[in-house]
């Protein structure tokens, strides 16, 4: 099994039919190293991609598309360690003190 990079908190919600979703509860999931967080490009989500410059970089959009993390053009040498770090980042492993 992979290892456990932390955890997320998760909403649970019900829709019937046309309704507006109701939140019902919360969960907190665990996120393993190997967890893909699906995106298109251009849709929410993360995205991990190779550059001109043959290093690999990612961000995360929005649901409204508009990107709103990256690696702050730096590029990492392997896909590996660039999936790594974007996946710690985005569940909060390197959140400032009093954020986490």
């Amino acid at each position: 099994m992979a290892a456990i990079l932390g955890t997320v908190q998760a909403r649970v919600l019900i829709q019937v039919g046309d309704m507006q979703p109701i939140e019902v509860g919360a969960i907190e999931l665990p996120v393993h190293a190997d967890v893909v967080i699906p995106a298109a490009a251009g849709a929410p989500g993360l995205e991990v991609y190779e550059r001109a410059d043959e290093k690999w970089a990612w961000r995360l959009r929005a649901a409204n598309g508009q990107i709103i993390a990256t690696d702050g053009g730096q590029g990492y040498e392997n896909r590996e360690d660039c999936d790594r770090m974007a996946k710690a980042v985005v569940v909060g492993l390197h959140a400032p003190r009093g954020l986490e």
